[in-house]
């Protein structure tokens, strides 16, 4: 299997990941159209070279975030202001509040899925599981749209790469820690209780 393709789209993501940095760098050598319209063509190559991938993660989920980053951008090259550029992370919230909490009301959730990709036969309990972690997500996803929302319109650019560059991925990364823990503990309940993993 060619590694060229996946070693690009990881290496996009990656980038892509760092979009704070991206804009805080870039508008400081360029204007926010040049910017926007680089930051366009890499999530544009993301989301076609995931839509070939199977799996709800890369087939549904990453692609559709990219898609959302290819419709901001393109706004951002139309009205040629940096000030757009600040209020993706708002705009990234606001789709994975969406696409979270309607899963809650269409089951599976969204964490139920990524959770089949390790665990297919989840138990019961372990789907209720999920079902609270979405709902834990999707207050997240308020709390952390809101302090993006106050860091664009407020805060300065350096106050802005640091907050949605480093203390949002580092709040997602305690949150994704304190799962993985609790999630643990409820397995090898379910396992002592005799549930199927």
């Amino acid at each position: 299997m060619d590694k060229g393709p996946k070693l690009l789209g990881l290496a996009i993501g990656v980038v892509l990941s760092l979009y704070p940095f991206c804009v805080y760098f870039g508008l400081q050598q360029f204007g926010p159209r040049i910017v926007a319209a680089v930051l366009l063509t890499l999530f544009c190559v993301r989301y076609l070279a995931l839509k070939s991938h199977t799996g709800f993660l890369r087939s549904n989920l990453l692609p559709a975030a990219s898609a959302t980053g290819v419709v901001f951008c393109a706004v951002t090259i139309l009205a040629d202001q940096s000030q757009f550029l600040k209020f993706y992370p708002v705009f990234s919230n606001i789709f994975f509040l969406i696409l979270f909490a309607s899963s809650l009301r269409t089951p599976p959730t969204v964490i139920e899925r990524v959770a089949r990709l390790r665990h297919p036969n989840l138990s019961p309990r372990g789907v209720r599981h999920t079902r609270q972690v979405t709902v834990v997500w999707c207050f997240f996803f308020v709390l952390n749209g809101m302090a993006a929302l106050y860091t664009a319109m407020v805060s300065t650019m350096k106050v802005w790469t640091l907050y949605n560059g480093f203390i949002a991925y580092l709040l997602m990364g305690v949150l994704f820690g304190l799962e993985f823990l609790v999630r643990k503990a409820r397995m090898a309940q379910d396992r002592r209780e005799g549930w199927s993993a």
